[in-house]
């Protein structure tokens, strides 16, 4: 068994999945190997995106590796920042003129 990962987007989807990429991932899945995306977006954004495209994965891991899930969706492991960290670290990219920041205390 082998396993590879994918960041979603600009790289499994790049102007969607091709039919391409979607016969690929089946032939590896059939082979025995699993298959998985990593993604900096948020889990319920990623899990919709799998839902929707219809792509079968083995395993999510999601907002930068702070959630993981398996193939059917079922968190295994989130992990929330301190909001009070957060907070700071997003009141510094602001006064320091970063051109975005985001907190959320949802997955």
């Amino acid at each position: 068994m082998k396993i590879i990962a994918s960041d979603y987007d600009g790289t499994l989807d790049y102007n969607g999945i091709s039919q391409r990429v979607r016969d690929a991932l089946v032939h590896w899945q059939s082979l025995g190997n699993k298959f998985g995306i990593v993604s900096g977006r948020g889990f319920q954004s990623i899990l919709q995106i799998v839902r929707d495209e219809k792509v079968s994965c083995d395993f999510l891991i999601a907002n930068n590796g702070a959630v993981i899930a398996d193939g059917n969706g079922q968190v295994l492991m989130a992990h929330k920042g301190c909001p009070d960290i957060v907070r700071d670290v997003a009141d510094f990219v602001i006064d320091n003129s970063c051109r975005y920041a985001c907190v959320s205390d949802t997955e």
